[in-house]
């Protein structure tokens, strides 16, 4: 995985896609869950919201320096926030 399109096909793999905009600091990555629309922008999680994220940490922890390669290298002139937890 090198780019935010090979991001993409993996985590529509598992249920997931992401969305990447662009802020006055630069770019910025939620995730959202595909099924429910919902979106990773909360760090409090009911019981129902951690069984639905949890495939998606679970790969998250297994490609972390995938991410942060593409979190560093995916622009040439800024990072892109929110790909890898701080």
């Amino acid at each position: 995985m090198e780019t935010v399109k090979d991001l993409r096909r993996e985590l529509k793999g598992i249920g997931f896609k992401v969305s990447i905009r662009s802020y006055s600091h630069g770019p910025h990555a939620t995730f959202i869950h595909t099924e429910s629309e919902e979106k990773l922008t909360f760090n409090v999680f009911t019981p129902e919201q951690h069984k639905r994220w949890k495939p998606f940490f679970e790969w998250q922890h297994q490609h972390m320096e995938e991410l942060r390669h593409i979190a560093i290298n995916e622009y040439a002139d800024c990072r892109i926030y929110g790909l890898i937890p701080s």
